[in-house]
């Protein structure tokens, strides 16, 4: 991974430029330290062989909004185009000496019917507009470049929906490098060689298909390039191949901007003047926003496979490239690049490669095809993952690096190999088995196909562009005449939640969103000819939004009497919880545990809240708590608020700590031995436990006392599957202390059948609650997402006869038990 993020310091209304990192802001424009290209260039120059072409040092601005409150530019009212009233927030940015300038945004969001875009200093639009359409809810965009020191970010919103937008601008990419205009930088740096030949001369008449493959592409400050690859399934999955010292974190792969057919319209004599001018962008290439998503990547053979997130424009007239897995050295080879991020290329090598099993110092990866020279052409910086075709044009590898140059036709060049890249990675995340060839045909080589060839089917998705949490959201999906395949994704997160099969007309689907948040939904639609329509659209979901403060003094309820909180005393804290979403709680509960159980038992883990209106409305929670006479005098005692549940929504706030004591206060403690803590012991009941305003999310349950002085043992277990039906199991377990149980989630996944082999890890946290012996309330955190969920008993374990509901094991083999779960459904 690359970084060179310079983080930048808001200093308003004055311009100071301490370092290269500082930036200034005033009203509606933020100034950032002058581009020092002189001192990059040289930087550059000593970057390792293999190292992927810089362009500019990224920069972090510092500015945000949140829910429609900028922390610096300017909302005016305006009206679009049809005269509706709209809010326009602005902001210029300028970077001086800056060639030209690209943003990049976290967790952007646009409610349906925004747009955002970004002008030039002549004030005409450069990049965007950008709408719902292809900017995911809450994943990072890039925009397109804008030349020159200074542009104007634009977000038009309708009024209604102002308090809907959000975004983090953390990126902004002023160049130090000419990505645009052709020419040198003005450092004295030769762009691409004279040597190097444009793909529309006669030697690439015989790879027209597979030059259309290839795109230059920027990402997080740098140029590399790439290709789209087929599978052997046929639906033109927008894979996209290249190299792992390129990218190699979902964060790079969302900041992908691709250029297609940056091609010199004219065959340009290799070593001519005119050979080794670049050619601007602007009219000369296509551009495709909207990241990519990290599929696989290894160092090995330094690959990174991506799947585009957008479709390729159709002026692309893109071609989806073969492969070939062969562990076989080609005769000859092709390379088609972008050298030094310039136009595209061509690069023939007519002797047989070489494998390389071993690392080459400056370049990534120890598995390798070799090209000892070149004949015609070479490869340049920015040609990085670009794509090694065999003599019968089919993908062999991807430019790891290399010393080849016009200068030195005779040096080599190293590629990832193709071979090792299908299927010598651990898992599915480093290897390109499972995507190229989905069903395990046990293809060797795979040929090339043009992308459509059909018609996209003109399919309309309606949908709201606000919703409620807890409460059906209608998806209509209004198909044209014939039948189609249909695959939902209700929440952009990539993971297909419903397929239709053979289905024609309309289409509903009603999802349930349980928290606020700002989500898109993705539908895909494919004819019987593989021809696909994605369609792309966010919602905001409004939800409960509950904080929770002290809203006074503690009181004592047992101790001494004085107004210190020492070990051994019984407490009562006031909390304040007060809902700031737009849809109210009803009848929930306000969670809270215990930091850390040595230092304070929480007597009121689940605080009841029958109703809690939206919109800044407040209700008091009083929440008791008792200190053991055994937690040490000087120490803290604290609180934590895990968040609040009702049977249809949730708010969760891990982080949040409102209550927290100094025992004795700094001074010295008076312990009280006649305060025993009063929590009243829950016995709960065993069997599955559903919440029946979200049926399908059960847990089976079980507490279970030890053989040992240990407390009891919570243990849940759930599954799921795979598209492929590979079961996947979930598990959550922990000891039960004051009615409350802190457990650890893992994971478990079929690797094997026949061996039967699981793989296991621990992917998040949760905090069980008991409010009684048929209920629960259940907080999470898995990989790093938040939620919760109250839990009833749905089919308890008094249902047959005789009963085996219970965890069973051998105790001289602790450890090895089962979790058995039996019941009678429907008599």
């Amino acid at each position: 991974m690359r970084s060179f993020l310079l983080p930048a310091v808001l200093v308003a209304g004055v311009f100071l430029f301490p370092s290269p990192n500082a930036t200034a802001a005033t009203g509606a424009r933020v100034e950032l330290a002058p581009v020092d290209a002189a001192a990059l260039l040289a930087e550059d120059a000593q970057a390792p062989i293999g190292a992927p072409l810089r362009y500019a040092m990224v920069r972090d601005p510092g500015v945000s909004m949140e829910r429609g409150v900028a922390s610096v530019g300017t909302w005016t009212d305006a009206r679009d185009t049809q005269g509706a009233p709209v809010r326009r927030w602005s902001l210029t940015i300028t970077t001086p000496e800056a060639l030209s300038q690209d943003f990049g945004f976290a967790q952007l969001f646009l409610p349906h019917g925004a747009r955002l875009q970004v002008r030039g200093a002549t004030g005409a639009i450069e990049a965007g507009p950008y709408t719902d359409a292809e900017v995911a809810a809450g994943r990072r965009f890039q925009t397109a470049y804008v030349a020159g020191e200074s542009a104007t970010l634009e977000i038009e919103v309708p009024a209604a929906l102002q308090r809907l937008v959000s975004f983090e601008l953390d990126r902004v990419a002023p160049a130090h490098r000419p990505i645009f205009s052709g020419g040198d930088s003005g450092g004295g740096l030769a762009k691409s060689g004279s040597c190097n030949v444009d793909v529309v001369c006669p030697q690439g008449d015989a790879f027209r298909d597979q030059i259309n493959s290839v795109a230059r592409y920027s990402f997080n400050g740098f140029l590399c390039t790439g290709a789209l690859i087929n599978n052997v399934s046929g639906d033109q999955a927008r894979y996209f191949l290249t190299a792992n010292h390129c990218v190699d974190t979902a964060a790079e792969a969302s900041s992908m901007v691709l250029y297609w057919k940056y091609e010199n319209p004219t065959c340009r004599l290799p070593g001519s003047g005119s050979s080794g001018t670049p050619i601007p962008l602007n009219g000369n290439s296509i551009i495709q926003t909207g990241g990519a998503d990290l599929i696989a990547t290894r160092s090995v053979s330094d690959f990174t496979l991506v799947r585009l997130r957008n479709p390729v424009p159709t002026a692309a007239n893109a071609f989806f490239a073969g492969w070939d897995r062969r562990e076989i050295a080609p005769t000859s080879a092709t390379v088609i690049h972008h050298p030094q991020g310039d136009e595209k290329r061509i690069s023939f090598d007519n002797g047989q490669l070489q494998f390389v099993n071993q690392s080459i110092p400056g370049i990534n990866g120890s598995s390798f095809l070799r090209i000892v020279d070149y004949e015609l052409g070479t490869t340049e910086g920015g040609s990085s993952g670009g794509p090694l075709l065999s003599p019968e044009k089919r993908i062999v590898g991807q430019l790891a690096g290399g010393s080849a140059s016009c200068a030195f036709p005779d040096e080599d060049d190293y590629f990832g190999r193709f071979s090792t890249s299908f299927n010598a990675g651990p898992s599915s995340a480093s290897r390109l088995q499972e995507w190229l060839d989905p069903a395990s045909t046990g293809a060797q080589t795979l040929e090339g196909t043009p992308a459509g060839g059909c018609t996209p089917p003109a399919a309309i998705l309606n949908a709201p562009a606000v919703a409620r949490s807890g409460e059906a959201v209608t998806l209509t999906l209004n198909l044209p005449a014939g039948t189609f395949r249909v695959e939902w994704d209700v929440d952009g997160d990539g993971i297909i939640d419903r397929t239709e099969v053979a289905v024609s007309g309309q289409r509903t689907l009603q999802p349930v969103y349980p928290q606020e948040s700002n989500v898109s939904v993705v539908v895909r639609v494919s004819s019987g000819t593989s021809c696909t329509t994605t369609i792309q659209r966010s919602i905001a979901v409004d939800g409960p939004r509950v904080s929770a403060s002290v809203a006074g003094n503690a009181q004592q309820l047992c101790g001494d009497g004085d107004s210190v909180i020492e070990p051994g005393e019984r407490w009562r804290v006031p909390i304040a919880l007060r809902n700031d979403g737009n849809k109210a709680l009803t009848d929930g509960h306000a969670a809270f545990s215990p930091q850390s159980p040595a230092t304070m038992r929480v007597e009121t883990p689940a605080a009841a809240l029958p109703s809690l209106g939206p919109n800044g409305i407040s209700a008091i929670a009083l929440v008791d708590f008792a200190i053991p006479t055994t937690a040490a005098c000087g120490s803290v005692a604290s609180m934590r608020y895990n968040g609040a549940v009702d049977r249809n929504s949730w708010s969760v706030d891990q982080a949040s700590t409102p209550v927290g004591f100094t025992l004795g206060n700094g001074g010295p403690c008076n312990t009280s031995n006649n305060c025993p803590a009063q929590i009243t012991s829950i016995t709960p009941q065993v069997g599955l436990f559903v919440n029946p305003s979200r049926f399908g999310n059960g847990i089976g349950t079980t507490v279970t006392d030890n053989p040992d002085p240990d407390p009891p043992v919570f243990f849940g277990a759930w599954f799921t599957g795979t598209t492929a039906r590979l079961p996947i199991w979930y598990t959550a377990q922990g000891f039960v202390v004051d009615n409350a149980s802190s457990v650890d989630i893992r994971k478990f996944n079929r690797i094997s059948q026949s061996p039967f082999a699981v793989s296991n890890a621990i992917i998040g946290s949760g905090r069980v609650i008991y409010i009684g012996p048929n209920d629960y309330l259940f907080f999470y955190t898995v990989n790093g997402r938040s939620g919760a969920e109250r839990q009833s008993l749905s089919l308890p374990n008094t249902t047959v006869t005789p009963d085996r509901t219970g965890v069973w094991f051998n105790p001289p083999e602790d450890g090895s038990g089962y979790f058995i779960d039996d019941h009678v459904n429907a008599g």
